[in-house]
């Protein structure tokens, strides 16, 4: 959710869902267009590579209560189950996409992130 593929995911869910009108996605889209074209041209010689941590929208709801935000009190599962399809769709494994099982204690996560960049790196 902090990078501007996924965040495109978001509003296409508002979009289908009707919270967003089709002026709204349209200019979005002009939006979305612009900052890609501008992100990718900052990014030199860079490697781009994503970090999908997937997790079942189960697992996302209980976070959710954990933090207990007030604004994230009545986030409906369907909502999730919906946004998780779509991201599921969009990070698939690739060179540029790496997908990481997130239903597993942080330490474990952060261990296995950092094995596979050291890996990359040494590549």
């Amino acid at each position: 959710e902090r990078a501007v593929h996924s965040d495109k995911l978001f509003a296409e869910n508002c979009y289908e869902t009707g919270l967003m009108s089709e002026l709204e996605w349209n200019l979005y889209g002009l939006w979305y267009d612009w900052i890609v074209a501008e992100l990718w041209a900052l990014r030199g010689d860079c490697t781009v590579r994503h970090i999908y941590l997937r997790c079942s929208p189960t697992l996302a709801l209980e976070r959710l209560k954990r933090r207990r935000r007030r604004e994230e009190e009545s986030i409906d599962p369907r909502y999730l189950a919906r946004l998780h399809e779509k991201h599921d769709e969009r990070f698939k494994e690739s060179d540029d996409t790496w997908v990481f099982d997130a239903e597993t204690d942080a330490e474990t996560l952060a261990a296995r992130i950092a094995a596979r960049i050291t890996l990359a790196s040494n590549a």
